[in-house]
């Protein structure tokens, strides 16, 4: 996340294309992985802060076992970028 969003000033449309190209990337890395047995969901958001805190929450109904997440924030003073993957186990 830190290549894409060094030395980045907010603006929606530039945002919006950096999570798209954050998200293909993470999800490209994960398939050369061959976890056959998963369904992976990625989610990247960026937010512009205009001097807030942000908070975000996401709530989850799985099998603690077998299922799994990461989480990754990035906070500067003008912006939040957070990214989320899950990974729910399938038979």
């Amino acid at each position: 996340m830190r290549n894409y969003l060094s030395g980045l000033k907010y603006h929606p449309e530039t945002c919006t294309q950096i999570c798209q190209k954050m998200s293909a990337e993470v999800r490209d890395r994960i398939c050369r992985k061959n976890y056959d047995r998963y369904k992976v969901v990625i989610v990247m958001s960026i937010v512009q802060k205009l001097g807030q805190d942000v908070h975000i929450g996401f709530g989850k109904l799985w099998d603690v076992q077998k299922d799994t997440y990461s989480t990754h924030v990035i906070e500067t003073p003008e912006f939040a970028a957070m990214g989320l993957v899950v990974g729910t186990y399938y038979e």
